[in-house]
């Protein structure tokens, strides 16, 4: 038989009606959670705290909440019916750990229904002592758990005036506040730490001296974000929907577009670099190119035009001072030539008519015409690296082949020297310093590797000229880079090459195993004036 039916008439209309009335109020305070910034939702909090305790007539209704980091809780909402004394002021930042049976019990259960603290058991003899300074007789505490099962507090009904059983319909009423505060306020900690992000990412990015450009996978610029201030050459002030490639002409376009073909091979980014405007008024860029959602990319680009120009300067004025060292090795040379080196002519010539006069021949005589005789082919070796004739003269290109001839001779190695779409019209300095690198690694082949064939290529590309010299010889032992850093022994030279190219923006590859091959790549000016007198014909 139904137990309803069993109940007088007015008790049933009775249960009927708070039942109707608790879901009303749920509804009432479901409602009013919804939508609401932080300020207001603690006043929402409170107002539901009031409904509900004074719904099920208790003296008290409050919410703590934990912070689990701190193994602390703080009674942070509360409600008291006239003539209850408040308790929230002293309830702060209390230990968990003085809490331990009501925690142990609440990570198991979803409530704790205390009729009457007196038959509190043994083990929770510390929660006792405090609900009894406290004055509470009987007490309702229901967890509070978010979305992945954690308690993060409960909130809690006491009776202080009077000794009370908990209905079912308090249990419930406890039980479903509790989960729409939890979710309120897990949801209001997502927004107000979605918030503190957007704010970092909003200061991060307004502090940033970066143009920020996302597009799609057909180059439609959809945003672009300019720093404040900044001034940008028209080229990249584009409206929204032109395409980024137009702003981009040529090799910087296939650099940008080699950079966003890494991304879709896989690669988190991508690195380009381009320039803008003519002359004086060029600009230098860099970029970084990453994935922003589903068929979009970001790009954050950087103005380098003042580290470009420091760069310059800075290549510029090595390259000055290697000039300024070949004046002074081309003086050098000229003095060993025109002056020592006539004198030993002279003398050459001088004993030669000594012996013919003479018509005998004399051992010591002999004996120092050729020391003489080798010290003048000693005297021409010195003043060809002192300053080669054939650089300044002819041009780097014929300059490496003579230098070719020279190292392989009849019994030497076979060099072999590709210049790849003639010889480019490069710098004196740059010239000058290509010319003294390749000697270095020709010698090192010759000499160290004892390789017997070299190949020698000296191509240009994009504003930079990439030498290489491979040869087939014994290969360098250990690391050769580590070598080329510490100028260890057998390694002096590289170290020198390397020093004389950092200055300059140059770099040096090197691979080695079977045979060595040294790549050398060096950037240069274009539209520099300063260039060797045959590589401008």
């Amino acid at each position: 038989m139904d137990l309803q039916a069993q109940l007088p008439s007015d008790r049933l209309a009775e249960d009927l009606a708070r039942r109707s009335d608790l879901e009303q109020l749920v509804t009432r305070v479901s409602r009013s959670f919804v939508g609401l910034g932080s300020d207001d939702l603690a006043a929402a909090i409170e107002r539901a705290l009031a409904q509900a305790g004074t719904f099920v007539a208790a003296d008290r209704c409050y919410l703590f909440q934990f912070d689990l980091d701190a193994a602390t809780m703080t009674n942070t909402h509360e409600w008291c019916a006239d003539g209850i004394e408040p308790q929230i002021g002293i309830l702060q930042d209390l230990p968990l750990a003085i809490f331990p049976w009501c925690l142990r019990i609440l990570a198991d259960e979803a409530y704790i229904d205390t009729p009457l603290v007196d038959d509190l058991p043994q083990e929770a003899a510390a929660e006792k002592a405090i609900l009894k300074e406290q004055g509470i007789q009987s007490v309702l505490l229901v967890r509070l758990c978010n979305r992945a099962g954690e308690v993060t507090g409960f909130m809690g009904f006491d009776a202080v005036r009077a000794v009370r059983p908990w209905r079912t319909e308090d249990i419930q009423l406890l039980t479903v506040l509790s989960d729409l505060v939890a979710a309120a306020l897990e949801h209001d900690a997502l927004m107000r730490r979605l918030s503190e992000s957007e704010s970092r990412q909003r200061a991060t990015l307004e502090a940033l001296p970066d143009v920020l450009v996302v597009f799609d996978t057909q180059g439609r610029i959809l945003e672009l974000s300019v720093p404040e201030g900044m001034e940008l050459p028209d080229a990249l002030r584009r409206p929204v929907g032109v395409s980024v490639w137009r702003v981009l002409d040529g090799a910087d376009r296939a650099d940008a577009r080699a950079a966003a073909q890494r991304l879709r091979d896989g690669h988190l980014f991508g690195e380009f670099g381009f320039a803008l405007g003519e002359g004086a008024e060029r600009s230098h860029f860099e970029g970084r190119l990453t994935r922003h959602g589903s068929g979009r990319y970001l790009a954050v680009i950087r103005d380098v035009t003042s580290r470009h120009q420091s760069e310059t300067a800075l290549r510029e004025l090595a390259l000055e001072l290697t000039s300024a060292e070949e004046v002074q090795r081309r003086d050098l040379a000229l003095q060993l030539h025109d002056g020592i080196g006539q004198e030993l002519t002279a003398v050459n010539l001088r004993l030669q008519a000594l012996r013919q006069r003479t018509g005998q021949s004399d051992a010591e005589l002999t004996q120092a015409i050729g020391i003489l005789q080798d010290t003048m082919r000693k005297t021409q070796d010195l003043t060809f690296d002192l300053s080669p004739t054939a650089l300044y003269e002819l041009g780097l290109g014929p300059a490496l082949a003579g230098l070719a001839r020279r190292y392989s001779g009849s019994e030497g190695p076979v060099i072999e020297v590709d210049i790849s779409g003639g010889a480019p019209a490069l710098p004196t300095g740059t010239a000058v310093l290509l010319f003294r690198v390749a000697r270095e690694l020709l010698v090192n082949a010759v000499k160290h590797a004892q390789a017997g064939r070299i190949a020698l290529r000296l191509a240009v590309v994009r504003g930079s000229v990439r030498m290489t010299v491979a040869d087939d010889g014994r290969g360098m032992p250990g690391d050769p880079m580590s070598l080329a850093q510490a100028g260890q022994s057998g390694g002096f030279g590289l170290f020198s090459i390397r020093q004389r190219l950092e200055p300059l923006g140059g770099r040096m590859e090197i691979t080695t195993g079977r045979g060595t091959i040294v790549a050398i790549t060096l950037p240069f000016d274009e539209q520099s004036p300063n260039r060797t007198r045959s590589e401008t014909a």
